[in-house]
């Protein structure tokens, strides 16, 4: 009998040891994240069309207030463009701070305008996202879409008919020190 106790506790010191800290870590991993997306902004064919990309980001939760802590924004050669909130504020209209089954997005558009200024050339962007939440939970959910629109020339240029759309999902980075 006593053996028996002795493995037993063992056993309940072993589960303690090595399944509740990894339970501790997915209610910890749930508690905050980082995104990484896509994109891109460009101004194309002749100055007659801008590509661009929306990010939309939502908090699925019942219960879970999730925040978006900062955004920074890099060109393909690791450059940063905009870090957000610091020193850039978000985008006008941008709500970093989702209450239950919220959603909130912003376009490149909102950061470079339509001229592209502050944007290399031909260059892919990435958008790299933290965010914390008030509880574990679902993480924060982010897709981007690709769009391309007609860019009508002018004093300031303005946004014509849309050409084509693709959409992908913001990845969440695992293993990441922020």
């Amino acid at each position: 009998m006593g053996h028996l106790l002795a493995i037993l506790m063992g056993l309940s010191l072993f589960v303690t040891v090595t399944v509740l800290p990894s339970s501790a870590q997915e209610l910890e991993r749930g508690a905050r994240g980082t995104l990484a997306c896509g994109g891109n902004h460009d101004i194309r064919l002749g100055g007659t069309e801008v590509t661009f990309t929306g990010y939309t980001f939502r908090n699925f939760n019942s219960s879970t207030t999730i925040t978006i802590d900062d955004i920074t924004i890099y060109d393909s050669t690791g450059v940063v463009l905009r870090s957000m909130p610091a020193p850039d504020p978000f985008p006008a209209g941008f709500n970093n701070i989702l209450g239950p089954h919220e959603t909130t997005n912003f376009d490149t558009t909102d950061l470079f305008g339509l001229s592209g200024s502050g944007v290399p050339a031909n260059r892919p962007l990435q958008a790299i996202l933290n965010w914390t939440a008030s509880r574990g939970g679902f993480d924060l959910f982010g897709h981007m879409a690709r769009m391309d629109r007609e860019r009508i020339p002018g004093s300031p240029p303005s946004q014509g008919e849309s050409r084509a759309r693709g959409l992908l999902r913001c990845v969440t980075l695992r293993g990441v020190s922020r």
